[in-house]
């Protein structure tokens, strides 16, 4: 028996088998189309197709084969964008990850830091991937290669074992996955600074944060909008 051509399922060959002893050798081409959907979306493992136990007319054979080739490779493309799209992604959390865990360990204002960051990301004057915003010269200052932790903000990853470093991932999954309507801070806040660690930038000279953060020196982090 000469196979014409197989695709993947995960239906039983048993169960495979006997729904094809069930349909009749005279199916049309359509028939055939039908049946290989409805198989394929109870979960498709290798259903092979014989001229000397199905009977099937060569020429439909012939045309299942394209068929079935065709949805192979549009389903092995989907696949594949899918699978780029989702490495993408997990990219940009580490990024945003490690830019919210070089500037607080605390998790009210590690979130405030993922959302601005967010802002600058969907906003038309910043790049557009969260990479490209965290590595903009003189914004975050753990990821510029003269801060002292440089290196070590650097090299954070997945599977660096820290329980606050799990807990920037956390916030940075969500935030980045959040729906508009979860925003800790207005989309207009695309700056802020650490009054504690540094004088008054001259960006924030005349304006009034609309949020800021207390610890036991005073403000923490102060977030502004309408920056120009």
């Amino acid at each position: 028996m000469k196979t014409l051509f197989a695709v993947n399922t995960d239906v039983p060959s048993t169960t495979m088998m006997r729904s094809f002893r069930l349909a009749p050798s005279t199916l049309s081409l359509d028939a055939w189309k039908r049946v290989i959907k409805r198989m394929s979306s109870c979960g498709a493992a290798a259903v092979f197709m014989t001229f000397g136990v199905f009977g099937t007319d060569p020429q439909i054979a012939l045309s299942l084969g394209e068929f079935l080739g065709r949805k192979h490779i549009e389903h092995a493309a989907a696949v594949h964008a899918e699978n780029i799209q989702k490495a993408f992604e997990r990219e940009e959390i580490l990024w945003l990850a490690r830019a919210v865990h070089s500037e607080t360990d605390v998790v009210g204002e590690m979130s405030a830091i993922a959302w601005t960051v967010r802002n600058r990301v969907e906003n038309e004057w910043y790049p557009s991937t969260y990479e490209e915003v965290v590595l903009q010269p003189y914004q975050f200052s753990g990821l510029n290669d003269f801060d002292y932790h440089y290196e070590r903000n650097m090299a954070r990853d997945f599977d660096t074992e820290d329980p606050i470093w799990h807990e920037a991932l956390a916030i940075a999954r969500s935030v980045y996955y959040a729906d508009d309507t979860e925003r800790v801070v207005p989309a207009g806040v695309m700056h802020f600074y650490s009054p504690v660690a540094v004088g008054t930038p001259e960006w924030a000279i005349g304006l009034t944060p609309v949020k800021e953060f207390y610890g036991k020196r005073g403000v923490r982090f102060a977030f502004y909008q309408g920056v120009k």
